[in-house]
């Protein structure tokens, strides 16, 4: 079974297609995020650690991804995902505990016997930003397609700003380290778009925009099909997991089993001046090469300034006068 990988900044719409894929009977759909290529891999696959640490902090994030996170989207009650997460434990040892790739192919292996999924022609797993680390784990000759999805930086950050209160101000991050953390990564994820594309070639690695997918959903699931050379099914622009039809994980009240296209320009209205400012001075090459917009004009300077001033305070300002 070949290996589908969906990646993108956070809140560009990998969560939607992976569950587009799950109705479709080629496709074995892993159902949350695969969470190992940031909180494990390349911090913890190393010999700074002793392999029971290793293997107790792949045990917290496979229950933590599985359990905690979909929560909110499926009821998990005969999902017995402890059972399966035992499972792929066993498998774990000192030769393979360090090897990224090796995990993931337990994890694929383990998932698709333990819920019966075989005859699949795709293992189908998501993972934000993780298409900067690709190079380092696969191969061209590994048989993964990797598709790449996109959205207006503006409206992105507008969706990560509406879930501070509810979500990432727990994580520790409030609008300054939301910001800085998605000029750093999102400019990443678009500068890596060519670096994959010519290491993997465009029929392995293809890009999505994730308002394509919002406005155009039909077209773009058939444009996808052809990329993977799967037949097109209607129950392709049908959100579900494990077949159960779920809800978007939007960060406000209005979740919906029904594609939102509220959600696309929503920065005009739910931004402020300064962020609209340091948004398009930042993005403006990405913003003029995929979507043909040109922001030369649409920042002001005292705005990225101020910001500039803000972060270097934050993180890297060091007072060598005191």
């Amino acid at each position: 079974m070949n290996t589908l990988f969906v990646t993108g900044h956070r809140k560009s719409g990998t969560t939607l297609l992976t569950s587009l894929f799950d109705g479709h009977n080629e496709f074995a759909v892993y159902p949350t995020d695969l969470s190992l290529m940031y909180a494990y891999f390349p911090y913890y696959n190393n010999n700074n650690y002793s392999f029971e640490r290793k293997k107790n902090r792949i045990k917290k994030i496979l229950r933590k991804s599985l359990k905690v996170n979909l929560s909110y989207r499926v009821e998990q009650k005969n999902l017995k995902t402890n059972i399966f997460i035992s499972k792929v434990l066993s498998k774990l040892n000192h030769k393979n505990i360090n090897n990224i790739k090796k995990i993931i192919n337990i994890l694929k292996n383990e998932f698709i016997k333990f819920y019966k999924l075989e005859n699949r022609k795709y293992f189908t797993i998501k993972e934000t930003s993780s298409d900067i680390f690709f190079n380092n784990i696969f191969k061209k000759k590994d048989n993964i397609k990797f598709i790449h999805l996109i959205r207006d930086p503006r409206d992105n950050y507008a969706s990560l700003k509406s879930g501070i209160k509810k979500h990432y101000s727990k994580l520790g991050e409030d609008n300054l380290i939301l910001l800085a953390s998605m000029l750093n990564r999102a400019k990443l994820d678009f500068k890596f778009i060519d670096l994959n594309k010519k290491i993997y070639g465009d029929q392995n690695y293809l890009i999505i925009k994730y308002e394509d997918l919002i406005k155009k959903t039909d077209k773009c699931m058939k444009k996808i099909s052809k990329f993977l050379k799967v037949k097109y099914s209607n129950k392709m622009i049908f959100s579900s997991i494990f077949n159960v039809k779920t809800k978007s994980n939007t960060f406000t009240k209005n979740r919906t089993t029904k594609i939102n296209s509220k959600s696309l320009e929503r920065w005009k209205n739910e931004l402020s001046l300064k962020e609209k400012s340091i948004l398009n001075f930042f993005f403006k090459n990405e913003l003029k090469k995929f979507y043909k917009i040109d922001t030369t004009k649409k920042f002001e300077y005292e705005h990225i300034s101020d910001f500039y001033s803000l972060v270097n305070k934050r993180f890297f300002f060091n007072d060598s006068f005191r």
